[in-house]
């Protein structure tokens, strides 16, 4: 078990504005011919937030089944459970006064876990690993008037195997997204509006 705690003193964030060319201080030579720099082009400019906190618990086990009979003993398993809770001050917008809010961290889920079963003769092996993490946001704030942007949870499942042919060589076969986990992405939390669901 491990219990953790980052004082984040300052967060980088990405903070996307619209504005006219002629106000990015860049020169208009680097505009098309038939552009007068009047146009409003979306900008993307890093900066400095209050930062914030981040707290959480690891939990990890690791038990071979080496107690078992001689048809179980090559196997065991892994499993590990992690929660964090952060909360960091994001910078609402560029104009002087917009203030701040406060959110978790981007890209970073309050809960996953992991756990794989194994099996390892030394000659032949094979894992099946499951892993869980909840949503997370991806963008604050998230534009078009929106609050937050994320992806929604995810369980993912893989299979890998190997065979040790000899000391040189091995070979080896893997499968991920088993369960055919989609890409679900959301915009706003009040409405969990979809932005991308694929597979």
């Amino acid at each position: 078990m491990g219990l953790f705690q980052k004082n984040i003193s300052t967060y980088i964030q990405s903070l996307r504005t619209n504005a006219p060319y002629n106000q990015t201080g860049l020169p208009l030579s680097l505009l098309p011919s038939n552009f007068t720099g009047e146009e409003v082009f979306q900008l993307t400019t890093p900066i400095n937030t209050p930062g914030g906190k981040l707290r959480g618990i690891e939990l990890n086990y690791q038990q071979p089944f080496s107690f078992l009979p001689a048809w179980g003993k090559n196997f065991g398993t892994v499993l590990n459970y992690t929660y964090v809770k952060s909360k960091m001050d994001y910078v609402l917008s560029s104009a002087v006064g917009a203030g701040t809010v406060r959110e978790d961290l981007v890209n970073l889920s309050p809960r996953s876990w992991n756990l794989s079963f194994y099996y390892d003769d030394g000659t032949l092996s094979g894992r099946i690993s499951g892993s869980s993490r909840a949503a997370f946001l991806t963008t604050i704030p998230a534009g078009n008037n929106q609050d937050v942007a994320g992806k929604n949870k995810t369980f993912n499942l893989d299979l890998s195997m190997g065979y040790q042919l000899n000391k040189q060589l091995q070979l080896t076969f893997e499968a991920t997204n088993l369960t055919n986990q989609a890409n679900d992405q959301f915009i706003s939390r009040a409405m969990n509006n979809v932005v991308v669901n694929n597979y």
